[in-house]
């Protein structure tokens, strides 16, 4: 069974602040929010704004932003080859 943290213990959890930026590939009236959910916690970030969140969080939030700059670069390179073959 999943353990659960008391309010004291929330409360105690370091903090940080994180720059959530806006998504430039979606349109901004539809994606304004970023998701998080770590154990079992969930948060809805407002892109373009700079939250304090559990350290937690925040590196899901830096793991999520560095793994759409990799998909993202990786597509362009496949986008540049297949034009490149016609």
């Amino acid at each position: 069974m999943a353990e659960t943290k008391s309010k004291a213990e929330v409360a105690e959890e370091k903090t940080v602040d994180i720059f959530i930026p806006p998504d430039p590939s979606v349109d901004e009236d539809k994606e304004t929010h970023m998701f998080v959910g770590v154990n079992g916690r969930t948060f809805m970030l407002e892109r373009g704004l700079t939250h304090r969140v559990p350290e937690c969080v925040a590196d899901v939030v830096r793991y999520s932003l560095s793994a759409k700059a990799e998909a993202d670069q990786y597509k362009k390179r496949v986008l540049e080859q297949m034009n490149a073959k016609k």
